[in-house]
Formats: structure tokens, C-alpha cells, sequence
């Protein structure tokens, strides 16, 4: 198809050309440095050239080399898609990842811009050998066009995208050529780049495999981006882009101050030469003291626009998770967990030793939405009456019941002995109670506070616990001396979850919403952290039921949370604007180091604490609510309480 430029679109086209050379050449000497940097990481990561040359398709399908910065292995088949090799990340090295990450190996075409073989927006130039793309092209005559190092269809799912839909997207832009669709396309990018989107190891339509079960429209649409999130993208992209020329802006304002102080000073000295040398050093110190002035106010300005790009990352990627749609709150609605069986055998009878705990009411409320399977008593475990409670005929005894973590710096002798009373003999005698009484599975409630001496950033199968206080101690004893009873006729399930959070939990978490909704800022610290929704642990506690299980578990959410990431997200979800601090991680993990109770708090805050994922995986998926769906209810219920 041979498509014909409107006058508008002609007159246009030098319009273009002036705003490549502009726009390119200043963005290619100013990222000089970062370029000579990559160049050097490449060179240090594995041996080969710094460029990548690779024939390409260009305006009028006119053939011409593209400059890369190299990101495989020199091995790598020549001329090939990346999506075309059987196991593409074997042969991307480490800078490669990082680089494609962020599209930063397509720097050097900047120069490409300048010199007309390509422009900043348009078509993605297809390899020589990709005839199917030139063919989908050609239908739209996209392949009129000079190649850009962005475009329309990049903006829209880059290598998500199959090849018919992405050619598609060429022959929108070049309908619609001109300078909106251009700047469309440039800010987009920056937004899109920021969120890191449609960068999939494979390149173009790597989505298939995974679609190939889907119909049509369908795996387009799940590849495509929506246009409420494009929106977002270049909304962020306009307001990174404002930040960086007000930025720009104050350096230079800054800049010709400095030199017209320069300039009055020398004269000042002109001046006055006879004056002695105490005059002379007077002025040597005012320059010395405005030097100093202007590197701190250098400094602060680039602190300031990298607290202003990373913020708008980090937004962008919340709404992406956030704006999602409302999670169901009802329990029972969120997945189908009726017994296919029900009905054919008698109700299991539970005893949850600890009424009116947070986790026992919970699991209480989870198993009773089918009564026809589970019969639940709770037993009050603070009465000593309990003892006088016959355990004979329940199925399974599910002990709850214990002492929280306290501060362990302010608590008594007396109080530590209470703690190794409840949490070690009291679950040690209700074991032996529901043993003697035939119960058939007993579930205790450990923790992972058993591995709260461990110097391991990531808890393994290999861990081997190790307390480091009474709490954690208390804990650990009864987990060891409850296993030693397991049997055939009485099986053991110890349970060693990280940190609980839902509505209406108590600890940790509750102090992390309250910091989300005051604190007007909070440092970014790249830690990692194991949770548990309070729904993912329920559904956990009724499989080991089910399924008559016996063994140590250690249930967690599907992904891993950083306290920043987790205090930004339930702030979001309260509508609290919140500041983020980009380098501040390492100040914050030196004060973790720091003796006394600003070490302990700091690390109780911001320490790693995750168990390895593969260890909480289970036969059945007991995670009916993803980590983002949990944060928004939590949010909104403790909003609610407090309302």
C-alpha cells in the first residue's frame, strides 16, 4: 500500500529533521559520560566490541548498519530475532539485562539521529531477514518512513506486541504523523521506560507462548496497553520532563551568577592592588566560601531531580498495581473452596485453643463458611478452667493461644517467665491433652521469629534456627519438644509464619499504617521482607486440614515487600501523598548497625527477613489474595476502624 502525505504532514517533515539534529545532538554530548561508562561496564563484563552493527530496515526499505551497545554474547546467532532463540537470557550478559531494562542500548542512535539515518520517533527499524514485519508494514505503508529510536507502537507494548499489532501502531502513526503524535510518542516513552514496560526477553511477540491458548482479540488485548495507563505514562513523562528543564534552568541560573561573582571579584582586585595582602586573602576566602556554596546548591539541585525522577517511577508503577480493579471483600466470593465431596462425610470438629485471638477468630470465621464440613469450638485458654474441657472426639486441635513479641529491652524477669509458662509449657500440655485424648492432627502456631538470630538475609531449607531472645526462645522450645510427639495416629503441623497483617492485626503492621498516613516523607531502602495476609493463612491452616498433613510449613504471600515499597502503597491506598528519599538505603543500613535501641528499631524496620519462595510452596495454592489486594484491604479497614 503506498501512502501519501497530506501538506500539513509535509510541511512537517524539515520541522522533524530540525528537531532530530537539535534534540539528539544536545542529548548525545550530554550523555557522554554515561556513555563512555557503559561502554566500560561492557568491556569489564565480557570479552567483544563495545557496539553491536546489525543491518537494518530503513526509510523506503532501504538497508543500513544500526548501532547498539552490545548486550549478548559474541556467540549469539547473527541475524537472528531475539525472540527466535531458544533460551534468550543464556545469552544476554548481566550489563545486557540492565541496559535492555532501560533501553539504554539504543544511546548510540542517538548519532544515527543526527545524521539522518534515523529519527527520535518512528517505525522500530525491522532486521533485513524479518520479512514478515516488512510484509504487515507494507499493507500500512509504515515502510515509507524514516526509523525511529521510539514510536507509537513501543509506547503501546514495545515487545509484547505480535507483528501483525505492531504494524498496526506504525500505520496509526503515520496517519496521524505530526508533531502531537510526536510528542505523544516522546513522553510516553519516558513514562513507559520509567515503568520499565513491554520489555520481554525474546523481542517481538514473545507473548505467544503464552497466549497461544487464547483466542484472537483476547491476547491482543492482554499485550496491548490500555489507554487509561498510556495516558498515565505520558502524563508522567510531560511532568519528568518539566522537572528536568526546571532543574536545567536553576543549574544554568546558577552558573551565570557564579561567573558575574567571577567577574565582580576580579575587578574588585583590579582595583585595589596597592591594598595589602590580608585584602587579598579576604577575597581568596569569599571565593573559596561561594565555591563552596555553589557545589552544595549543584548538589541539592541534583538531588532534587533525582527525587523527582524516582518519585514519578515509583508512581507510575503504583498505579499501575492500585488502579486496578477493587478486590471483593468478601471472603467466600473470592475463590471457589466448596468440597466437590461435602456433604458424603461427616464435618470435621475443630478446637481452636486461644478464643478471641486475632488468628483463631479468623481461621474460626474462614472454616465456618462451610458448616457442613467443619464443626468449631474455641476454648479460652486463659481460664484454667480449659483443663477441665474433654479433647475427646475432635478431629483436630488448632493451638493459637500464646504472648506476643514486646519490646524485649523493658520487659521484667517475671514477664520472661511468663512468656516460657504460655508459649512453651502451655502448647507443650495442650499437645499432651489432645494426644492422650485421641485427637488425630494438632496444629501449632510457631513463627519465624525461631530464625531471629540467623545472620542469613534469606531463610532456606538449610536454616537451622536460632533464637535470640526469651520470645523467640519460648517459641522455638515448644516447636521442638510438639514435633518429637508426631506420629501416624497423632500428626504434627508446625506452622513458622513471618508477619500476619489484615484487618483489624495488631503489631508491625499497624505501626507501619500509622507512619503511612503522618510522615510526609520516608527513604527508599532496598530490603526484603517475607508477609502473610491473613486470608492466605487461613486457607493454608484448612489444606493442612483437608489434606491430613504433618510437618514443618512455612506459608507466605506470593511476592516479597520492602518496607518502602509497603509504607508507599498503603499511603497511596489512603489517598496520602508521601515523599520518597532515593539514596538513602545506605545510611539507613549503617544505622542499623548503630549500638542501643535506635540499631534495634532501625533493623526492625528496614532488616531483611524472607524465607526462599520455593519453601512455602504448596500442592494447592492457598494464596487467594495477591500482596497489592491485601495491602488495599488492610488499608481501607484500618481506615475504616479509625474513622
Amino acid at each position: 500500500m503506498e501512502y501519501h502525505l497530506s501538506e500539513k504532514q509535509r510541511r512537517y517533515l524539515p520541522v522533524k529533521r530540525a528537531l532530530d539534529i537539535v534534540i539528539a545532538g544536545t542529548a548525545g554530548i550530554l550523555l557522554t559520560p554515561v556513555m563512555a561508562g557503559l561502554a566500560a561496564a561492557i568491556k569489564l563484563d565480557s570479552p567483544g566490541p563495545v557496539l553491536f552493527k546489525q543491518k537494518r530496515v530503513g526509510k523506503d526499505k532501504q538497508l543500513f548498519e544500526i548501532w547498539k551497545f552490545r548486550t549478548m554474547r559474541t556467540d549469539t546467532p547473527k541475524d537472528m530475532p531475539t525472540h527466535m532463540l531458544n533460551n534468550p537470557d543464556a545469552y544476554i550478559t548481566r550489563t545486557g539485562h540492565f541496559m535492555r531494562k532501560y533501553s539504554l542500548d539504543e544511546l548510540p542512535q542517538l548519532y544515527q539521529c543526527v545524521l539522518g539515518q534515523m529519527s527520535l520517533i518512528g517505525p522500530r527499524p525491522a532486521l533485513w531477514n524479518q520479512e514478515d514485519l516488512i510484509a504487515e508494514r507494507d499493507k500500512y505503508g509504515a515502510n515509507a518512513l524514516t526509523p525511529g529510536l521510539t514510536g507509537w507502537a513501543q509506547i503501546n507494548g514495545r515487545d509484547e506486541l505480535e507483528i501483525p499489532v505492531k504494524a498496526r501502531f506504525d500505520g496509526e502513526y503515520l496517519e496521524h504523523f505530526g508533531l502531537l503524535m510526536d510528542m505523544k510518542c516522546f513522553l510516553g516513552t519516558i513514562g513507559s521506560v520509567l515503568h520499565s514496560d513491554g520489555v520481554v526477553e525474546g523481542g517481538t511477540g514473545a507473548m505467544r507462548t503464552e497466549d497461544m491458548n487464547q483466542v484472537g482479540d483476547c491476547a491482543e488485548k492482554k499485550a496491548v496497553v490500555s489507554p487509561d495507563k498510556l495516558k498515565k505514562e505520558i502524563q508522567t513523562g510531560a511532568a519528568v520532563l518539566c522537572a528536568a528543564f526546571a532543574a536545567a534552568a536553576a543549574v544554568f541560573t546558577w552558573l551565570i551568577r557564579h561567573l558575574k561573582g567571577k567577574g565582580r571579584s576580579a575587578d574588585h582586585v583590579s582595583v585595589f592592588t596597592q591594598v595589602p595582602g590580608d585584602s587579598l586573602t579576604d577575597t581568596e576566602s569569599k571565593k573559596k566560601s561561594h565555591a563552596l556554596k555553589g557545589l552544595l546548591s549543584a548538589a541539592a539541585l541534583l538531588y532534587t531531580a533525582v527525587t523527582a525522577y524516582e518519585n514519578a517511577k515509583r508512581h507510575v508503577t503504583l498505579q499501575d498495581t492500585l488502579l486496578k480493579p477493587e478486590p471483593d471483600e468478601n471472603m467466600g466470593e473470592q475463590v471457589d473452596r466448596t468440597d466437590t465431596a461435602a456433604g458424603t462425610t461427616p464435618a470435621k470438629k475443630i478446637l481452636i485453643t486461644g478464643a478471641h485471638s486475632y488468628i483463631g477468630t479468623a481461621v474460626e470465621a474462614w472454616l465456618l463458611q462451610t458448616p457442613d464440613q467443619y464443626q468449631v469450638d474455641t476454648l479460652d485458654m486463659k481460664n484454667p478452667a480449659w483443663r477441665e474441657v474433654d479433647f475427646t472426639g475432635y478431629d483436630v486441635v488448632y493451638h493459637v493461644a500464646g504472648i506476643a513479641h514486646e519490646d524485649v529491652s523493658s520487659v521484667s524477669r517475671e514477664r520472661q517467665k511468663q512468656y516460657y509458662e504460655v508459649n512453651t509449657d502451655l502448647a507443650v500440655e495442650t499437645a499432651l491433652r489432645a494426644r492422650k485424648a485421641g485427637v488425630h492432627q494438632f496444629i501449632f502456631m510457631s513463627s519465624m521469629i525461631v530464625y531471629s538470630g540467623c545472620d542469613e538475609k534469606v531463610i532456606t531449607e538449610e536454616t537451622q534456627p536460632k533464637p535470640s531472645d526469651f520470645y523467640s526462645d519460648s517459641k522455638w522450645r515448644a516447636d521442638q519438644l510438639i514435633r518429637e510427639m508426631d506420629t501416624d495416629s497423632f500428626k504434627v503441623v508446625i506452622l513458622r509464619p513471618p508477619m500476619v497483617y489484615g484487618k483489624g492485626c495488631k503489631g508491625n503492621y499497624v505501626q507501619l499504617d500509622a507512619i503511612a498516613r503522618k510522615l510526609p516523607v520516608f527513604p527508599i531502602v532496598n530490603n526484603t521482607r517475607s508477609m502473610l495476609y491473613i486470608e492466605n493463612l487461613c486457607q493454608f491452616v484448612k489444606l493442612m486440614i483437608d489434606h491430613e498433613e504433618s510437618g514443618v510449613f512455612f506459608p507466605q504471600d506470593g511476592e516479597y515487600v520492602n518496607t518502602s515499597d509497603l509504607v508507599q502503597m498503603i499511603a497511596q491506598a489512603k489517598g496520602h501523598r508521601m515523599l520518597m528519599l532515593p539514596l538513602t538505603d545506605l545510611p539507613v543500613r549503617t544505622l542499623r548497625r548503630a549500638p542501643g535501641k535506635i540499631g534495634i528499631l532501625a533493623q526492625k524496620a528496614f532488616g531483611d527477613c524472607a524465607y526462599d519462595m520455593s519453601m512455602s510452596e504448596y500442592q494447592e495454592d492457598y494464596r487467594v489474595r495477591t500482596l497489592t489486594e491485601a495491602v488495599r484491604l488492610t488499608a481501607s479497614a484500618t481506615g475504616e476502624e479509625r474513622a
